[in-house]
């Protein structure tokens, strides 16, 4: 393999350029455990200010990786482009592979506060176990498009994500295919909200605790339930304990990401509601309505 670099500083003025290339290079000298071999690409790099939140920095880079060679699997036609300039951002990347089919576009500001970001993405095919993400089958196709808006300094954020399409393929015989999710998230230091709505599904989470705080106690609570199961027996107290604070709210009828889910495993219901919250106590209940499949229907079903 080969590698070629091109590279100048000038340290006064903070001002760098940088232009690589290698071809058949073994990268899997350097980085032995992450399964890539063998590259073959050509970046190009450039600076002015070495600060990325300051608006007087400017830094772009372009990335054509011709082929890498990733858990025996060869791909190629993968596209990176960078530019931050005064304050702003603009990120496209792209892949036409098999099993990493997509194209990913960012662009917002990024100096000064608020951070303001708006992305989309063309997702036309995701092999999961190709990529080593799963163990079992699985392929996502979609299309997505949002806005974000962070604010570090006092831990707030403001994020939406609208898929206008959705097809999954989870297990061999079970197909997922839907359209119009609206998701959006608010988090404050002491508060987090979560709304997911598809059709005439309904999805509402509330907490008393920072994103950060509900995701460490949510991941505590996953290791606790973990445990649990190897030891082969439960201790509901301990869980709940575990489990951060929240109200779930899940209300959904005849027409949306659930259902297209059941179809795939032959079998419906008309109207499905569930309550579940976590404070001093943790409390469940819910209704299913007419939940039927090819040997059995039943027409109410309470959950308590």
């Amino acid at each position: 393999g080969d590698l070629a670099v091109d590279a100048s500083i000038d340290y006064k003025h903070n001002n760098y350029s940088g232009d690589i290339t290698l071809n058949t290079f073994p990268i899997q000298e350097f980085l032995p455990t992450m399964d890539l071999r063998d590259i073959t690409a050509h970046i190009t790099a450039s600076a002015s200010g070495i600060d990325r939140f300051d608006k007087n920095t400017t830094i772009k880079a372009d990335v054509i990786l011709d082929n890498i060679t990733y858990n025996n699997k060869t791909y190629s036609d993968i596209l990176l482009n960078a530019l931050i300039n005064n304050g702003n951002i603009d990120v496209n990347f792209s892949s036409l592979n098999p099993d990493a089919n997509f194209s990913l576009d960012i662009s917002g500001i990024i100096s000064p506060e608020p951070y303001d970001f708006d992305y989309s993405a063309d997702i036309r095919n995701l092999n999961l176990k190709a990529l080593e993400l799963t163990e079992n089958e699985g392929n996502i196709a979609t299309d997505l498009s949002g806005h974000a808006t962070l604010l570090p300094n006092s831990n707030k954020i403001d994020a939406d994500i609208t898929f206008s399409k959705l097809k999954c393929k989870i297990l061999p015989s079970t197909d997922v295919n839907t359209t119009d999710i609206n998701t959006s998230l608010h988090s404050t230091d002491s508060t987090l909200a979560i709304n997911l709505n598809n059709r005439d599904l309904n999805i509402k989470l509330n907490s008393h605790s920072s994103l950060s705080a509900f995701s460490k106690r949510l991941l505590a609570a996953v290791d606790t339930l973990n445990n649990h199961i190897e030891r082969q027996k439960t201790d509901i107290e301990s869980l709940q304990k575990t489990l951060p604070n929240f109200n779930l709210d899940i209300a959904a009828r005849r027409d949306n990401i659930i259902t297209s889910y059941l179809t795939g495993n032959n079998l419906k219901y008309n109207y499905f509601d569930l309550k579940i919250s976590n404070d001093s106590l943790f409390t469940l209940n819910g209704n299913i309505l007419e939940f039927s499949g090819n040997r059995f229907a039943i027409d109410t079903t309470k959950i308590v």
